[in-house]
């Protein structure tokens, strides 16, 4: 009786990660040219903060690049103010460390990880902050719309 050998070879391919260098937080003016620039990588995080027109409170929206897509990752402010507030069934409102409110997991898509944003003057002060870098786009764009968004992606 003739005994059979078998052999089982099994391959993983292991694609490594996009690197941070093929994705860029892009801020824009309306003519496309690029205001800023911030290589991201997976799981980074930043936040639009401004001045609320009518109540003058810090409002703050922060953003995450997760699997390819921009999302809104949570809100904060100190009170709910003209246009401001909790929608239910859109995160969890939970009371902010600091006073005022937090809405925690939004994790909402951005629409072709791109939003547009008229941009406010020096007592709105829209502005970035980044890895502890933080930039005014009052100062360098006011009343400006600007688009911010992620490129070197395929928008879902």
């Amino acid at each position: 009786m003739a005994s059979l050998t078998l052999f089982i070879c099994s391959s993983i391919i292991i694609y490594p990660a996009a690197s941070h260098a093929n994705f860029n937080l892009e801020i824009k003016d309306s003519r496309g040219e690029v205001l800023l620039s911030y290589a991201i990588s997976e799981n980074d995080t930043w936040c639009i903060y401004w001045n609320h027109s009518v109540a003058g409170i810090l409002v703050k929206d922060c953003y995450i690049f997760s699997a390819g897509d921009m999302l809104l990752k949570h809100s904060f402010q100190p009170h709910f103010a003209a246009g401001l507030g909790h929608i239910i069934g859109r995160g969890e409102q939970l009371s902010g460390k600091e006073g005022g409110y937090l809405i925690d997991n939004i994790n909402e898509k951005v629409p072709g990880n791109t939003y547009y944003l008229r941009v406010g003057g020096v007592n709105v002060n829209h502005r970035i902050l980044y890895k502890e870098k933080d930039v005014s786009l009052s100062d360098i764009a006011p009343g400006e719309r600007v688009s911010i968004g992620v490129s070197g992606l395929q928008s879902n």
